[in-house]
């Protein structure tokens, strides 16, 4: 089964019993990561404006837009480089 949703594409999160608990539903969010599952159900990280977080979330709580951002809309193109030294993650100052 092929994704229903692409890499930054804006997303309005449905009315659901879960989007509704968890104080979600109705907000905007942009399409950072997607994987399939064993049972080939797709589920996406999302990338929510308002809460300015990244939330797992599966397909049947996201309904598009019809919009789209770009990469370089999210990221600046800066990274950060991680050592691993004495078993511990460290980074470059």
């Amino acid at each position: 089964m092929k994704a229903r949703f692409d890499y930054y594409e804006i997303v309005l999160l449905k009315d659901s019993s879960f989007t509704k608990s968890k104080g979600i539903m109705g907000l905007t969010g942009l399409v950072l990561g997607k994987s399939k599952n064993e049972n080939d159900v797709w589920g996406y990280a999302i990338y929510l404006f308002e809460l300015e977080e990244v939330w797992d979330l599966d397909e049947d709580f996201l309904e598009s837009t019809g919009h789209f951002s770009s990469k370089e809309d999210f990221y600046d193109g800066n990274s950060v480089q991680v050592k691993v030294k004495n078993g511990k993650g460290e980074t470059d100052d």
